[in-house]
């Protein structure tokens, strides 16, 4: 129906160039839209894991040449790009697993709306426990997300609240999280982007119980090493893991907005990201 009427209104009005549609996807392949564009050009909002910030203005000769040549670099800096904040997008189901010197973990998550989903998690810790746990989210401001989740287990049921929110230069971030599960816990911490190249600096200070913990690492998009130090117990310990998602979209890649601890980022929606979140999501995809 939109389709319709921006073609009457070109006829109406030939001096205007009127735009299609916005699409909302994680992935845009160019191979299968290059003659679909019925405008002078496309807006287009790359899906971040369920979360979109980017409005791509794309040309529609830009997109032919690009799909001409197999290159889409040069159409990245021939579209116009608007920074319209964050805002809550349904994705995908996807998996991920985490996995550190102490246990293991693989979820499913099934988001049922933009703001809600559901996961089921595999933890083998001392032996195998699963749980069940129901998320909603919400974005406040123009880069701050929060998390709340009922979680639920063979014998046991509780809460938990996490949030992240970017720095207005975005050079780093502030994430928490709490929970009324077990000993209770409380953490705070702070994570700078790529200090060394591509790696990113986190601390955090965190209880559990009537335990407290400092904890410092060098985390890339999916891994960390560090130290972690226990008050109680006047010792260190080194800490180390990974943390993959695979989705059917974008195959083993990068973290759903948690960091390799599983820890809440908003890493890869900054401005400085921009580069990848194009590269992610541009596809030339030809099979059937």
């Amino acid at each position: 129906m939109l389709t319709r009427v921006l073609s009457l209104l070109s006829i109406l009005f030939p001096g205007h160039v009127y735009a299609q549609e916005m699409r909302s996807t994680p992935v845009l392949n160019l191979t299968e839209i290059a003659d679909t564009i019925q405008e002078a050009s496309l807006p287009w909002t790359p899906n971040i894991f369920g979360l979109s910030r980017y409005n791509f203005n794309l040309p529609k000769y830009g997109v032919q040449e690009a799909v001409k040549y197999n290159d889409a670099s040069a159409l990245f800096y021939l579209s116009d790009v608007q920074d319209d904040g964050l805002s809550l997008e349904k994705s995908r189901s996807y998996f991920n697993l985490t996995a550190n010197l102490e246990n293991f973990s693989l979820e499913y998550t099934l988001p049922i709306t933009p703001e809600n989903s559901i996961s089921l998690e595999t933890v083998r810790d001392d032996g195998f426990e699963s749980y069940l746990r129901f998320t909603t989210k919400t974005v406040s401001a123009t880069s701050s997300l929060h998390s709340f989740s009922a979680v639920f287990a063979k014998d046991d049921f509780g809460a938990s609240y996490s949030g992240v929110s970017l720095s207005n230069d975005e050079l780093y971030e502030t994430f928490w999280t709490a929970s009324t599960r077990e000993d209770k816990s409380l953490l705070i911490g702070w994570r700078w982007f790529d200090v060394i190249e591509n790696l990113d600096v986190a601390i955090n200070f965190s209880t559990l119980g009537p335990e407290h913990f400092l904890n410092t690492s060098l985390e890339s998009d999916n891994n960390f090493f560090g130290l972690e130090f226990d008050s109680a117990r006047n010792n260190a310990r080194i800490i180390l893991g990974l943390r993959y998602t695979y989705s059917t979209t974008h195959g083993l890649s990068r973290n759903d907005h948690l960091s390799a601890q599983g820890l809440p980022t908003l890493k890869a929606t900054t401005r400085n990201n921009l580069p990848q979140i194009w590269s992610d999501a541009i596809s030339f995809d030809t099979s059937p």
